[in-house]
């Protein structure tokens, strides 16, 4: 992650249970796992945050925007 999301965390869920990231690759989740955005409860709805991909040949880099609503 390039850039971290300043009014929520990413949380990796895990068949026991959840923890925070920063980063994470394709193994993590691959099997029984997905990476979630959660927001910190503030009155700001918006924020966004930054993460790199590659397949080992290209790169991509992508802000990821997340809404949060009542």
């Amino acid at each position: 992650m390039l850039k971290r999301p300043i009014n929520g965390r990413l949380l990796q869920s895990t068949p026991s249970g959840g923890i925070d990231v920063t980063e994470f690759n394709f193994d993590d989740i691959r099997f029984m796992s997905k990476i979630a955005y959660i927001h910190n409860g503030t009155e700001t709805t918006n924020d966004s945050f930054t993460v790199q991909v590659s397949d080992g040949t290209h790169d991509a880099i992508k802000e990821v925007r997340a809404n949060s609503w009542d």
